[in-house]
């Protein structure tokens, strides 16, 4: 993976001219200052280990709290200047960090144990029917083994979805998707790794994970990527009218000027995390993008969440109606990895 931070700068500066409506919420607010601060000092090689550059949208795992401060913070200063003192590194820090990695790894045995025993026959299958796109690079710390293959957790989520999705929507007679709040880019790889006939794909984050995404797609398809850079100064966003597969990562404020008519939405749980007046936003952009009947809407929202920071699913689901002609249908999951609701919209 290629750092950018030129890129990165672009969005952060035209982010900041934007009304609030297309700024972070109070939700990822503090996610991403910290993001944006990793990926300067750190860069992206690693990001899916780094719990300051992915935690909240990368398969990273926070064993060593004092993993998410920052190299210059005077926490860490006044941490390393505590840790300094032998008699403390030896008789506290040093086998709470050895517990902790112990801990981890016997979590993980089992872990590996448990998903080989729930989804191993499934998985079998499912690696014949598509061949597996390489699901490791950043590094991730999240992976689980199956039947002895090592897979990022991201990735196996966005399998499983497919497949649960599968069971009302052809995938392979979709050719254009919109993706709001695609993280790194896993679910967007996977589609594409798996359904060739996916030529148009528009994949929508806030800065800093935006950049993070682009740069990481562009390790898999380089030139198939069109980047901020290339669409800040356009007037009007759209696809060419030929077959060449085109991926177009766009900031949120560029919406309004994306002239582009799909045939599949996703969200996979970034409304909950959002204000109800940016869902309200996005919901009426959504509606003139998916103006055929055949139009499909996917959701994938978490039953938990802290109801004063995410919006509950019933609620999100009426703002969403109420500002779209659309009518949703929750599916039962075949399979699952997490505690969910899975809906299918359709035109009314």
């Amino acid at each position: 993976m290629q750092d950018d931070l030129q890129l990165l700068d672009m969005m952060l500066q035209d982010q900041f001219d934007q009304k609030g409506l297309y700024h972070p919420g109070p939700y990822w607010k503090e996610y991403s200052s910290r993001t944006e601060k990793a990926i300067r000092s750190e860069g992206l090689q690693n990001f899916r280990a780094n719990n300051r550059i992915g935690k909240g949208f990368a398969d990273t795992l926070l064993i060593n709290p004092f993993d998410l401060l920052s190299s210059d913070s005077w926490k860490t200063m006044v941490y390393k200047r505590i840790v300094g003192f032998s008699i403390i590194k030896r008789y506290i820090v040093g086998p709470y960090i050895k517990l902790n990695e112990f801990n981890f790894q016997q979590a993980q045995r089992y872990k590996n144990l448990h998903y080989t025993n729930t989804l191993g026959n499934w998985f079998s299958l499912f690696s014949k029917q598509y061949s597996l796109p390489d699901t490791l690079v950043g590094n991730p710390q999240d992976t689980i083994s199956i039947n002895n293959y090592k897979i990022g957790r991201s990735y196996l989520a966005s399998f499983i979805r497919v497949h649960n999705f599968s069971k009302i929507i052809d995938f392979n007679k979709i050719e254009s998707v919109f993706e709001i709040g695609g993280g790194f880019g896993s679910l967007c790889h996977t589609l594409l790794h798996f359904f060739p006939n996916i030529r148009k794909y528009l994949y929508l984050d806030i800065p800093p994970i935006l950049y993070a995404g682009t740069q990481y797609l562009k390790h898999f398809f380089k030139g198939e990527v069109l980047d901020y850079r290339q669409t800040r100064k356009l007037s009007s966003i759209r696809f060419s009218e030929n077959d060449t597969r085109e991926i177009i990562a766009v900031c949120p404020w560029q919406i309004e000027k994306i002239d582009a008519e799909m045939d599949l939405f996703w969200n996979s749980a970034s409304f909950q995390e959002m204000t109800k007046d940016m869902v309200v936003n996005y919901a009426k952009h959504i509606e003139r993008m998916l103006k055929d009947k055949e139009s499909r809407r996917c959701l994938y929202l978490y039953k938990g969440g802290d109801p004063e920071k995410t919006l509950i699913p019933k609620d999100l689901l009426g703002i969403i109606t109420n500002n779209a002609s659309v009518v949703f249908e929750e599916i039962e999951p075949e399979l699952e990895i997490d505690n969910v609701h899975y809906f299918v919209g359709d035109k009314k």
